[in-house]
């Protein structure tokens, strides 16, 4: 990864992300087609992925 590169690797720091609101698209290293998030949704990050999300939607999107 370089200075100002969105993409983000999860190899020692798992992690669950709940999309509370809005849309938002995660780009995937593991993945050729991007995921599409919305409201109530939750994902795992683990094993190493490396990824980017990017607010998608018309509203501000809300994670935790």
């Amino acid at each position: 990864m370089q200075a100002g590169d969105p993409l983000y690797s999860h190899v020692d720091c798992p992690a669950l992300i709940m999309t509370a609101s809005g849309t938002v698209t995660e780009y995937r290293s593991s993945c050729k087609v991007p995921i599409v998030h919305t409201g109530g949704e939750v994902a795992q990050e683990s094993g190493g992925i490396s990824h980017w999300w990017k607010n998608t939607g018309n509203a501000v999107a809300v994670l935790y």
